[in-house]
């Protein structure tokens, strides 16, 4: 998961609305968090993104190691990392996306836009 800018780590600038204040805001005032009932994610909490073009957030498994297989039939299965249906356990394969925006940061007035890519691939 990582947003996808012109400027690699800021948002996209629209249209100005005035000349003051800094730059246009940095793509890590949002966090986010991504969560299921089976525990799934392997992040805990709100995380700042990041933007593909310098790194990307595994929310699950991670691409550099090879991640312990947890399969969602397990009696509570926390991690699920898997091949398995939503259809019969939905809790291990529907997931919930949190967004927010940090407060309290100057930027100049204006119309931004951000583009936020979610990567399915496999973790070989």
């Amino acid at each position: 998961m990582g947003s996808v800018t012109s400027v690699p780590g800021v948002w996209d600038n629209v249209q100005y609305y005035g000349s003051s204040g800094n730059s246009a805001p940095s793509v890590n005032i949002v966090q986010t968090r991504v969560h299921n009932l089976s525990g799934t994610p392997q992040i805990s909490g709100f995380v700042p993104l990041q933007d593909i073009a310098t790194s990307t957030l595994d929310i699950i498994g991670n691409h550099n190691i090879v991640d312990a297989a947890v399969n969602c039939s397990d009696p509570s299965p926390v991690g699920t990392n898997t091949a398995g249906s939503y259809l019969s356990d939905p809790q291990c394969y529907q997931f919930r996306v949190d967004l927010r925006i940090v407060p309290g940061y100057t930027y100049r007035p204006g119309l931004y836009t951000l583009q936020i890519e979610f990567i399915v691939a496999p973790d070989l």
